[in-house]
């Protein structure tokens, strides 16, 4: 892979990293930075954090902006690419700062383990809701909610 593909893919994670709003300019930066003429690449993880969830609120999730993932995914799997989402849980819940109000550290780790699972059930319901073929895994062993992942 050349040295010019390895800084597309940087720019790409930077990006994601400080939540731009995922929304159509989002998939335009998809569609240039990972998805060449030839589509080269069939499969991509894709980071959200718990944060971008959030939307004009500020707080929870916002269906407006869960609805817009959905759509704007179900956009990419249809072009035949197959995607692993790993999403955060930051807008509910952090373990670190837990800590420093006084929750036990691993309490709070926990919390915001079980916040990420919350997020990941809101986007697994919306993109079965616009029939997208997904499923939900967790480290956590809740078999109802999620399937359990171990290495």
């Amino acid at each position: 892979m050349s040295v010019a593909f390895f800084c597309r893919l940087k720019r790409l994670f930077v990006a994601l990293h400080y939540s731009i709003p995922f929304n159509g300019v989002f998939l335009y930066v998809l569609k240039q930075f990972i998805f060449f003429p030839t589509m080269k690449y069939n499969r991509i993880l894709l980071k959200l954090s718990g944060e971008s969830l959030m939307g004009a609120q500020g707080y929870g999730i916002d269906e407006n902006r869960l609805s817009e993932y959905a759509s704007q995914l179900k956009e990419i799997a249809e072009m035949g690419v197959q995607i692993g989402i790993v999403i955060g849980g930051g807008n509910i819940f952090r373990g670190l700062s837990g800590a420093k109000k006084g929750f036990d550290r691993v309490k709070g780790d926990q919390m915001g383990m079980l916040a990420t699972v919350i997020n990941a059930l809101a986007l697994n319901s919306a993109l079965s809701a616009i029939n997208v073929k997904c499923k939900v895994l967790t480290a956590i062993r809740m078999e109802p909610i999620g399937e359990f992942y171990t290495k």
